[in-house]
Protein backbone atom coordinates (compact mmCIF):
# COMPACT_ATOMS: atom_id res chain seq x y z
CA UNK A 1 0.00 0.00 0.00
CA UNK A 2 3.02 2.29 0.63
CA UNK A 3 4.67 1.43 -2.41
CA UNK A 4 1.70 2.42 -4.43
CA UNK A 5 1.36 5.86 -2.43
CA UNK A 6 4.79 6.70 -3.41
CA UNK A 7 4.69 6.12 -6.56
CA UNK A 8 1.36 8.32 -6.87
CA UNK A 9 2.95 11.49 -5.42
CA UNK A 10 6.31 10.49 -7.68
CA UNK A 11 4.04 10.81 -10.38
CA UNK A 12 1.77 14.13 -9.45
CA UNK A 13 6.12 15.45 -8.50
CA UNK A 14 6.90 14.17 -12.20
CA UNK A 15 3.85 16.21 -13.81
CA UNK A 16 4.39 19.26 -12.15
CA UNK A 17 8.45 19.37 -13.08
CA UNK A 18 7.18 18.27 -16.62
CA UNK A 19 4.15 21.30 -16.53
CA UNK A 20 7.09 24.03 -15.06
CA UNK A 21 10.02 22.84 -17.19
CA UNK A 22 7.28 23.24 -20.36
CA UNK A 23 6.38 26.56 -18.40
CA UNK A 24 10.09 27.60 -18.73
CA UNK A 25 10.04 26.87 -22.57
CA UNK A 26 7.03 28.72 -23.31
CA UNK A 27 8.62 31.82 -21.87
CA UNK A 28 11.76 31.29 -23.86
CA UNK A 29 9.86 30.91 -26.96
CA UNK A 30 7.71 34.07 -26.17
CA UNK A 31 10.57 36.19 -25.12
CA UNK A 32 12.93 34.93 -28.53
CA UNK A 33 9.70 35.56 -30.74
CA UNK A 34 9.41 38.98 -29.25
CA UNK A 35 13.06 39.86 -29.66
CA UNK A 36 12.57 38.74 -33.30
CA UNK A 37 9.28 41.16 -34.04
CA UNK A 38 10.81 43.80 -32.14
CA UNK A 39 13.80 43.42 -34.76
CA UNK A 40 12.13 42.79 -37.77
CA UNK A 41 9.89 46.21 -36.78
CA UNK A 42 12.95 47.85 -36.07
CA UNK A 43 14.57 47.19 -39.34
CA UNK A 44 11.34 47.91 -41.36
CA UNK A 45 11.86 51.05 -39.34
CA UNK A 46 15.12 51.88 -39.98
CA UNK A 47 14.49 50.80 -43.46
CA UNK A 48 11.85 53.15 -43.93
CA UNK A 49 13.98 56.49 -42.90
CA UNK A 50 16.64 55.30 -44.55
CA UNK A 51 14.53 55.19 -48.00
CA UNK A 52 13.05 58.73 -46.92
CA UNK A 53 17.04 60.08 -46.63
CA UNK A 54 17.19 58.59 -49.93
CA UNK A 55 14.82 60.63 -51.17
CA UNK A 56 15.81 63.78 -49.59
CA UNK A 57 19.04 63.82 -51.23
CA UNK A 58 18.04 63.00 -54.87
CA UNK A 59 15.50 66.23 -54.37
CA UNK A 60 18.66 68.42 -53.39
CA UNK A 61 20.49 66.21 -56.45
CA UNK A 62 17.94 68.02 -58.59
CA UNK A 63 18.25 71.34 -56.98
CA UNK A 64 22.12 71.03 -58.07
CA UNK A 65 21.54 70.41 -61.56
CA UNK A 66 20.04 73.56 -61.21
CA UNK A 67 22.67 75.64 -59.89
CA UNK A 68 25.09 77.44 -62.84
CA UNK A 69 28.16 75.11 -62.63
CA UNK A 70 30.46 78.70 -61.68
CA UNK A 71 28.17 79.27 -58.87
CA UNK A 72 28.43 75.81 -57.09
CA UNK A 73 30.92 77.02 -54.52
CA UNK A 74 28.13 80.06 -53.76
CA UNK A 75 24.86 78.77 -54.31
CA UNK A 76 25.34 74.90 -54.12
CA UNK A 77 27.15 74.19 -51.27
CA UNK A 78 25.92 74.74 -47.87
CA UNK A 79 26.17 73.73 -44.49
CA UNK A 80 24.04 71.04 -42.22
CA UNK A 81 20.39 73.11 -42.03
CA UNK A 82 16.80 72.05 -41.84
CA UNK A 83 15.43 70.78 -45.13
CA UNK A 84 13.00 73.61 -46.14
CA UNK A 85 9.54 72.48 -48.07
CA UNK A 86 8.81 68.94 -46.67
CA UNK A 87 5.77 67.89 -44.70
CA UNK A 88 8.09 65.83 -42.07
CA UNK A 89 10.48 67.92 -39.92
CA UNK A 90 13.34 66.99 -38.07
CA UNK A 91 15.15 66.26 -41.32
CA UNK A 92 18.64 68.54 -41.94
CA UNK A 93 20.85 67.95 -44.90
CA UNK A 94 24.92 69.28 -46.25
CA UNK A 95 26.22 69.56 -49.10
CA UNK A 96 30.02 69.72 -49.99
CA UNK A 97 31.46 70.45 -53.31
CA UNK A 98 35.30 69.26 -54.47
CA UNK A 99 37.63 70.40 -56.09
CA UNK A 100 37.51 70.79 -59.80
CA UNK A 101 39.66 68.44 -62.08
CA UNK A 102 39.41 67.78 -66.10
CA UNK A 103 37.16 65.24 -68.08
CA UNK A 104 39.56 63.30 -69.75
CA UNK A 105 38.98 62.92 -73.21
CA UNK A 106 36.91 66.28 -73.31
CA UNK A 107 37.89 69.78 -74.53
CA UNK A 108 38.13 72.27 -71.52
CA UNK A 109 35.25 70.59 -70.03
CA UNK A 110 35.57 70.20 -66.11
CA UNK A 111 34.11 68.69 -63.47
CA UNK A 112 33.60 68.98 -59.54
CA UNK A 113 31.97 65.97 -57.40
CA UNK A 114 29.33 67.28 -54.90
CA UNK A 115 28.71 65.40 -51.69
CA UNK A 116 25.04 65.40 -50.00
CA UNK A 117 24.79 64.10 -46.26
CA UNK A 118 21.15 63.44 -45.23
CA UNK A 119 20.41 63.36 -41.20
CA UNK A 120 17.67 63.60 -38.55
CA UNK A 121 18.02 66.02 -36.06
CA UNK A 122 20.48 65.20 -33.33
CA UNK A 123 22.21 62.59 -35.57
CA UNK A 124 25.74 62.74 -35.99
CA UNK A 125 26.36 60.39 -38.62
CA UNK A 126 24.42 60.59 -41.91
CA UNK A 127 21.37 58.71 -42.76
CA UNK A 128 22.05 59.04 -45.92
CA UNK A 129 25.50 59.74 -48.61
CA UNK A 130 25.38 60.63 -51.99
CA UNK A 131 27.46 61.69 -54.20
CA UNK A 132 27.02 63.11 -57.72
CA UNK A 133 29.27 64.35 -60.57
CA UNK A 134 28.64 67.66 -61.58
CA UNK A 135 30.04 69.23 -65.28
CA UNK A 136 30.43 71.93 -66.88
CA UNK A 137 28.77 70.43 -70.08
CA UNK A 138 25.78 69.29 -68.09
CA UNK A 139 25.05 72.45 -66.53
CA UNK A 140 21.55 73.73 -66.67
CA UNK A 141 23.06 76.89 -65.73
CA UNK A 142 21.48 79.56 -68.60
CA UNK A 143 18.70 77.02 -69.77
CA UNK A 144 16.63 79.91 -70.90
CA UNK A 145 17.77 83.09 -73.21
CA UNK A 146 18.93 85.94 -71.19
CA UNK A 147 17.09 87.99 -73.39
CA UNK A 148 14.68 88.22 -76.34
CA UNK A 149 16.11 91.29 -77.83
CA UNK A 150 18.31 91.32 -80.72
CA UNK A 151 21.24 89.83 -78.38
CA UNK A 152 20.83 87.10 -76.62
CA UNK A 153 21.86 83.32 -76.44
CA UNK A 154 20.30 79.73 -74.74
CA UNK A 155 22.07 76.85 -72.96
CA UNK A 156 20.49 73.40 -73.31
CA UNK A 157 21.21 70.82 -71.01
CA UNK A 158 23.52 69.24 -72.58
CA UNK A 159 25.83 72.52 -72.47
CA UNK A 160 25.01 73.10 -76.41
CA UNK A 161 25.03 77.04 -76.97
CA UNK A 162 23.14 79.30 -79.02
CA UNK A 163 23.67 83.16 -79.02
CA UNK A 164 22.50 86.10 -81.64
CA UNK A 165 23.30 89.75 -81.72
CA UNK A 166 24.18 92.65 -84.81
CA UNK A 167 27.71 93.76 -85.00
CA UNK A 168 28.94 96.16 -87.98
CA UNK A 169 32.54 97.38 -88.88
CA UNK A 170 35.89 95.88 -88.65
CA UNK A 171 36.93 94.90 -85.90
CA UNK A 172 36.67 91.99 -82.93
CA UNK A 173 32.29 91.67 -81.57
CA UNK A 174 32.06 90.11 -78.42
CA UNK A 175 29.63 87.35 -77.38
CA UNK A 176 26.89 87.97 -75.15
CA UNK A 177 28.25 84.87 -73.55
CA UNK A 178 31.88 83.31 -73.72
CA UNK A 179 31.99 79.39 -74.77
CA UNK A 180 34.12 77.26 -73.64
CA UNK A 181 34.18 76.04 -77.51
CA UNK A 182 32.66 77.48 -80.73
CA UNK A 183 31.80 75.54 -83.50
CA UNK A 184 30.95 78.08 -85.86
CA UNK A 185 29.96 81.56 -86.84
CA UNK A 186 27.65 82.53 -89.85
CA UNK A 187 26.07 86.47 -90.37
CA UNK A 188 23.39 87.82 -93.08
CA UNK A 189 23.45 91.84 -93.77
CA UNK A 190 20.79 93.58 -91.92
CA UNK A 191 17.99 94.20 -94.47
CA UNK A 192 17.17 97.35 -92.36
CA UNK A 193 20.28 99.15 -93.49
CA UNK A 194 21.26 100.25 -96.88
CA UNK A 195 24.53 99.07 -96.25
CA UNK A 196 26.54 101.86 -97.69
CA UNK A 197 28.04 100.97 -100.53
CA UNK A 198 26.64 98.02 -102.49
CA UNK A 199 30.65 97.40 -103.78
CA UNK A 200 31.86 96.33 -100.39
CA UNK A 201 30.69 93.61 -97.49
CA UNK A 202 31.62 92.49 -94.71
CA UNK A 203 33.88 89.28 -94.15
CA UNK A 204 34.71 86.98 -90.72
CA UNK A 205 38.25 86.71 -90.06
CA UNK A 206 38.55 84.79 -86.47
CA UNK A 207 36.81 83.70 -84.04
CA UNK A 208 37.73 82.90 -80.37
CA UNK A 209 35.85 81.82 -77.29
CA UNK A 210 34.85 85.26 -76.46
CA UNK A 211 33.92 86.49 -80.08
CA UNK A 212 34.30 87.09 -83.16
CA UNK A 213 36.77 89.40 -85.97
CA UNK A 214 35.29 91.10 -88.75
CA UNK A 215 36.73 93.40 -91.97
CA UNK A 216 34.83 95.51 -94.49
CA UNK A 217 36.53 94.78 -97.63
CA UNK A 218 35.56 96.06 -101.31
CA UNK A 219 34.04 93.70 -103.50
CA UNK A 220 34.69 94.87 -107.11
CA UNK A 221 36.09 97.88 -108.21
CA UNK A 222 33.56 100.56 -108.52
CA UNK A 223 33.00 104.51 -108.32
CA UNK A 224 33.42 103.76 -104.47
CA UNK A 225 37.26 103.08 -104.92
CA UNK A 226 37.60 106.53 -103.22
CA UNK A 227 34.94 105.89 -100.57
CA UNK A 228 36.28 105.87 -96.90
CA UNK A 229 34.78 102.31 -95.53
CA UNK A 230 32.59 103.77 -92.86
CA UNK A 231 32.06 101.38 -89.45
CA UNK A 232 28.59 102.30 -90.12
CA UNK A 233 28.36 100.41 -93.51
CA UNK A 234 27.22 96.72 -93.48
CA UNK A 235 25.75 96.15 -90.33
CA UNK A 236 25.11 92.90 -90.24
CA UNK A 237 23.49 89.87 -87.61
CA UNK A 238 25.59 86.72 -86.54
CA UNK A 239 24.13 83.86 -84.91
CA UNK A 240 27.21 81.57 -83.08
CA UNK A 241 26.66 77.82 -82.01
CA UNK A 242 29.31 76.30 -79.45
CA UNK A 243 29.12 74.45 -76.22
CA UNK A 244 29.59 76.85 -72.74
Amino acid sequence: MNNKRNNRYKSRGSILVITALAAIVWIFIAQSLFIVGAGGFGMIKSSRVALQAQQYAEIEVDRLKNVAYENLDSNGAHSRQAIANIQESGWEDEVSIGSEHAISGSDDAKQRIATINVYKSGDTLPRFTLEVPLSSQSSNSGNEQSTLSESGWKRFSDGLTIEWGAASGTGKHVFPRAFSKVFSVTITKNNDNSGGAPGVDTIITGTDNTGFYTRIQKMWDTQYNGASLSNDWHSVYYIAVGIS
